[in-house]
């Protein structure tokens, strides 16, 4: 197990909070299979990442990416697409407070109401 994962665990632990920490590129895997699934997204991502490698069949076919692969070469667009996809019908997402932007769907209706 590497670091991160014992530390995203421990602070799970640490704040009484119980969740399924797995090891793993979010970038090229999706551990969790959570597309539609979730009622609500609550994430601190590592923003501005660069390297991404978008040639690889796993990130240019990735039902995550509902508005297709972004040109950018950071990753903040592949975050909020994959956060986005994992939301329900009747969902919200919130960005990390210090990001200090958030968007919710509604109706169906991407970013009706952003802030």
């Amino acid at each position: 197990m590497d670091t991160n994962t014992k530390l995203a665990k421990m602070n799970m632990a640490v704040h009484g909070l119980d969740g399924d920490i797995v090891q793993g590129n979010s970038f090229y895997d999706d551990k969790h299979e959570l597309l539609g699934k979730c009622d609500f997204v609550m994430a601190n991502p590592p923003f501005n990442v660069d390297g991404v490698d978008k040639s690889k069949d796993s990130v240019k076919n990735d039902p995550r990416l509902p508005f297709g692969l972004p040109k950018n070469d950071n990753a903040n667009y592949l975050w909020i697409q994959y956060f986005y996809s994992y939301l329900n019908e009747k969902s919200t997402c919130h960005l990390s407070p210090h990001f200090r932007r958030s968007f919710y769907r509604m109706d169906s209706s991407p970013f009706n109401t952003l802030r």
